[in-house]
């Protein structure tokens, strides 16, 4: 063979096996890109995200309740005095004022007659104190001076010796006494005073009514102790919590009260809403239960996407766009059980829903 032709075989052998290398390196490229490329949704749990437009200022309503109320019963039976005061709802009363007063004539003689017995007793006594303990007899002379039958017993005086108090034993002295004062207490039953300043919200008696024992008779409201519960939804409490001032409309349209932001109860079930509380101050107080239209100062509320717990990461959210992932920083609105409230997102993006574990 000449040698230009075994120089064209050696040419051609190196070209093929520079290509057949070529090819391999290739080929190992493209594994590598392969096995590299996985999708990014199966590896990072993504979420989509959008903020959507800001929310107007819906029109809301609220219904008036007392956080203070008191239900009264009575310890006896009996028929209410026909001068008693009037006990309809919406009336006003001051604390310690009489509100019920049942008939007790029957209870009010019987105590009348056991005081002037205590009263004869104990001046039958006096004769034996100062025979044998003449030194304590001034003390039980001004007692029984004090006693009076259409009064309450007054205090028994101190006993300081013990011969005294083995006579007053003796002579039913301390018998008597707390027998009389039962029976004082019995007929305080006969009697209701009010517990503290308010209005009866309710009422199912009124002078000359019977009672019946243990009984519901009349709902009491304190003063200055009701409140405006509303369903807001969540994501206007915030524009409701800096109003300076609430106004409350009643069925007329005419402003019945008005009250500041008080706070939050319970989430109610649809989660998109959450009970509210506001303070109510109004000229009257017999709107109880009554529903009211909750007037405030208009103006749109942002709109704050919620994201759960795990997506946020050192105050940052990671973000999968254009095949890459980007650090978001936001800014924690409120935070709830397993979620947040944030702002600083793009109006529609991905978001990795659980940051732990993952390395970027």
């Amino acid at each position: 063979m000449k040698s230009h032709q075994k120089t064209i075989i050696r040419i051609t052998v190196i070209l093929l096996g520079l290509i057949s290398v070529m090819f391999l390196n290739v080929q190992k490229e493209k594994e590598i890109s392969e096995s590299s490329d996985e999708n990014p949704i199966e590896k990072f749990q993504l979420m989509e995200v959008k903020t959507g437009p800001d929310i107007e200022s819906p029109m809301l309503f609220g219904i008036i309740n007392n956080t203070e109320e008191v239900v009264v019963q009575m310890n006896v039976e009996g028929r209410i005095d026909h001068d008693n005061r009037s006990l309809t709802p919406g009336t006003a009363f001051k604390k310690n004022e009489i509100l019920i007063k049942v008939n007790r004539l029957e209870v009010l003689y019987e105590l009348l007659i056991a005081r002037l017995n205590y009263k004869y007793l104990v001046q039958q006594s006096l004769t034996k104190i100062g025979e044998q303990i003449p030194q304590e007899l001034a003390k039980w002379k001004a007692f029984e001076h004090k006693i009076d039958r259409t009064l309450p017993l007054p205090e028994l005086p101190k006993v300081r010796l013990e011969e005294e108090e083995n006579l007053l034993h003796k002579l039913n002295i301390y018998t008597q006494y707390y027998s009389t004062k039962k029976l004082e207490q019995k007929a305080e039953g006969y009697l209701y005073a009010a517990p503290f300043d308010g209005f009866i919200l309710e009422s199912s008696i009124g002078p000359g009514a019977m009672v019946k024992k243990n009984e519901s008779l009349l709902t009491l409201a304190k003063h200055n102790s009701q409140q405006v519960t509303a369903h807001i939804p969540i994501d206007f409490v915030n524009v409701l919590e800096k109003s300076q001032e609430i106004y409350f409309v009643g069925p007329s349209k005419d402003t019945i009260g008005t009250g500041k932001f008080k706070g939050t109860g319970t989430k109610i079930s649809d989660s998109a809403s959450i009970e509210t509380h506001f303070t109510f101050t109004g000229k009257k107080s017999v709107f109880t239960n009554s529903t009211v239209q909750i007037v405030y100062s208009k103006q749109k509320s942002k709109h704050y996407p919620s994201l759960p717990k795990t997506a946020i990461k050192n105050n940052s959210v990671y973000i999968f766009a254009e095949n890459k992932l980007l650090e978001t920083p936001v800014k924690i609105i409120s935070t709830k059980a397993d979620s947040v409230l944030v702002d600083g997102l793009p109006n529609h993006c991905f978001v990795i829903k659980n940051t732990e574990g993952v390395k970027f």
